[in-house]
């Protein structure tokens, strides 16, 4: 990242998008706890048949993504702000975003805020909360 952190990727899935008046299906899109602003690459456009261009338009430097499979339509517009391109994406309707995680631990882990997950375990052991699974230490 910009400040040299580094950030877990928490999962990774298919997210539905509307360009325009279209939907998109955008694959593999990762999900990365703490990151404020979504990051598009270049590369997933191109995997769901989009084509990007950069230019300058007026002294405006611009990014067009185009649907190959409506002839090359223009269906987006991102200008630059500052050193990237802001694209306004508006998700689908009906869309739920989940992430699946196979770890009980991490699950929980996630559900009680970030608890440390030792205290998962001795909530679990001291039946301090109620419906909770057995859990693996970290």
């Amino acid at each position: 990242m910009g400040n040299d952190k580094s950030h877990d990727i928490e999962g990774k899935g298919n997210v539905h998008v509307c360009l325009g008046k279209n939907n998109y299906q955008i694959k593999e899109v990762l999900y990365v706890s703490g990151l404020t602003k979504n990051l598009l690459l270049v590369s997933q456009m191109m995997d769901n048949n989009l084509k990007v261009e950069f230019d300058v338009v007026k002294g405006e430097k611009v990014c067009f993504i185009r649907d190959k499979s409506k002839g090359c339509r223009i269906v987006a517009k991102a200008n630059r702000v500052g050193s990237i391109f802001l694209l306004i994406v508006v998700a689908s309707n009906n869309q739920a975003l989940n992430v699946h995680i196979t770890d009980v631990t991490t699950l929980w882990h996630h559900r009680f805020r970030h608890m440390n997950p030792n205290y998962l375990i001795t909530l679990q052991k001291k039946d301090m909360a109620c419906g909770l699974p057995s859990f693996t230490s970290p």
